[in-house]
C-alpha cells in the first residue's frame, strides 16, 4: 500500500515541478529573483529569454514524464511488485515457516 502513496506523490512532485519550471521564469517574480540581487553578473543570464527557455523545456518534460508515469500507473507498479518479489529469498525446504520451531542439535560427549 505504502508502494501506491509512494509512487503517487512522486507523480504528483513530476507534474508540480513541472509546471513551476515551465511557469515561472516568465512571471514577474522572476524578474525580481534573489539570485539577481546576489549576483549582479548572473542577472543577464537569469533574464535571458534562452535559459528561460530552457527552464521552460525542463518543465515540460517533466510534466511529460509525470503524466506518463500517471497513464502507466498500474503496469508500473506491478513491475516494481515482481522485481520485490524477484528479489526476495525462496523460504527454506521442510517446515520453516509454519510456525514449527526444528530441535537443537544433540550434545556432544567430552
Amino acid at each position: 500500500m505504502w508502494k501506491r502513496i509512494l509512487y503517487f506523490v512522486f507523480v504528483l512532485f513530476a507534474i508540480e515541478m513541472g509546471l513551476f519550471l515551465a511557469a515561472l521564469p516568465w512571471s514577474s517574480f522572476w524578474e525580481r529573483n534573489i539570485l539577481g540581487s546576489l549576483f549582479p553578473s548572473f542577472r543577464p543570464v537569469l533574464l535571458s529569454n534562452y535559459f528561460r527557455g530552457a527552464l521552460t523545456g525542463l518543465g515540460l518534460i517533466d510534466i511529460w514524464i509525470g503524466f506518463s508515469d500517471l497513464w502507466n500507473f498500474r503496469e508500473n507498479l506491478a513491475r516494481l511488485e515482481k522485481r520485490e518479489q524477484a528479489a526476495r529469498p525462496a523460504p527454506a525446504a521442510g517446515n520453516a515457516g509454519q510456525g514449527e520451531v526444528a530441535p537443537p542439535p544433540p550434545a556432544r560427549k567430552p
